[in-house]
């Protein structure tokens, strides 16, 4: 996901601290409950369209649902355990249809991550698995003037992607996350 074009130290060593920053711990490593993703990101400014396939190493204690969340913007199109397709479950369709399940929506979860759909794979077993995610959508949240703001300018967006640029931010939940990271 994040590239250096140039072979240099002082280009990678930036590069390194901004994939870090941007995916948090969830970049430090794969040991056990510390979820490693391998992010594949294809932007179209034009048409403000983002499509991603995260690849997330993950460490299963016991068996039962894998959650994660993605933000409201996007829907999963596939998700595979170990290269064998899987159904994902919006978990606000299944609580609005009474268990079925759905690949829309999804629930909304707590404030830090009000933006953001609950999704789950009913049950994966105990072990070290690889959860390939891919979905898109459109990201075109305009500028508005912040609640409060006195200057009237806007200048909040969950995220942005257009010829003017892009700007993704942790709210836009712009790649799959685990409760682990």
């Amino acid at each position: 996901m994040c590239f250096s074009f140039k072979p240099a130290l002082a280009a990678v060593l930036p590069a390194a601290i901004l994939c870090s920053w941007l995916l948090g711990p969830a970049r430090a490593g794969t040991a056990p409950g510390t979820p490693h993703h391998d992010l594949e990101v294809r932007l179209q400014p034009g048409t403000h369209e983002m499509e991603g396939t995260d690849r997330i190493t993950i460490e299963i204690v016991e068996k039962g649902p894998v959650t994660f969340t993605l933000g409201e913007f996007f829907t999963v199109t596939r998700a595979e355990v170990d290269g064998r397709s899987v159904k994902v479950t919006s978990i606000a369709e299944e609580s609005k249809h009474g268990g079925k399940s759905g690949t829309d929506g999804g629930r909304e979860t707590g404030d830090e991550s009000k933006n953001k759909k609950e999704y789950k794979i009913a049950s994966v077993s105990p072990g070290r698995h690889v959860l390939a995610v891919t979905y898109r959508g459109v990201v075109y949240d305009t500028l508005r003037v912040p609640e409060g703001s006195r200057s009237q300018i806007p200048e909040e967006t969950t995220g942005l992607i257009g010829t003017e640029g892009v700007f993704l931010s942790g709210e836009t939940g712009w790649y799959p996350e685990t409760d682990d990271g």
